[in-house]
C-alpha cells in the first residue's frame, strides 16, 4: 500500500499511529494507494534548513565500447525554501562548488538558483539555519524578497 501523505514526513517509514489507524480501517477493501489529511504530519525540512542537494551536472563517457554515457551528479550546498509534498524547493547559490570542489553549480538559462528535487536526493548538512521572514515564511536574503513579500517590516513590528 502506498501512503501518499507520508511522503516528506519526519515519521517516514518509521512507526506512525495515524498510518496504522488508516491501515486498519481500509484493510480488505482492495485499496492500493491512499491520501488523507494527517494531523501528525511534520515536514522533514523547515524553511531555512541547510541541506546537501544531489544535482545532475553532465553526462560523461566512461569508455564504454558502445559509447554509453553515464550521468554525473554532485552534492551542492543548498537552503530549503519550501516543502512541496515529496519534493523540496531549494536555493543553491550560483557558482557554488560541490562537496568535492570539482564542479560548480550553473543554473539553467535564465535561472537564479531555485531547484525543485525529490526529498530522496537531499540530506541535512551541518550549518546554521537561514533567517526566515515571519510574514511570508521565505528566506529573507533571496533577491526580490522585498517585492514578493506583502508584509513590510513596519507591519511585522506593530
Amino acid at each position: 500500500m502506498t501512503y501518499q501523505t507520508c511522503r516528506g514526513c519526519v515519521h517516514g517509514a518509521g512507526f506512525c499511529q495515524a498510518r496504522e489507524n488508516i491501515k486498519a480501517k481500509v484493510k480488505g477493501l482492495g485499496i492500493t494507494s491512499i491520501k488523507w489529511k494527517c494531523v501528525w504530519r511534520r515536514p522533514v525540512y523547515l524553511p531555512g534548513d541547510a541541506v546537501w542537494a544531489r544535482l545532475f551536472i553532465q553526462y560523461e563517457e566512461q569508455g564504454h565500447p558502445y559509447g554509453i554515457e553515464e550521468p554525473v551528479f554532485g552534492d551542492f550546498p543548498a537552503t530549503v525554501i519550501k516543502m512541496l509534498g515529496s519534493k523540496v524547493l531549494l536555493f543553491v547559490e550560483p557558482q557554488a562548488p560541490d562537496s568535492s570542489e570539482e564542479y560548480v553549480f550553473e543554473p539553467n538559462k535564465g535561472g537564479n538558483g531555485h531547484v525543485k528535487i525529490p526529498i530522496g536526493r537531499t540530506r541535512l548538512r551541518d550549518a546554521g539555519r537561514e533567517p526566515i521572514c515571519p510574514g511570508c515564511s521565505w528566506l529573507t536574503r533571496l533577491k526580490g524578497h522585498e517585492e514578493y513579500c506583502r508584509f513590510t517590516p513596519k507591519d511585522l513590528i506593530a
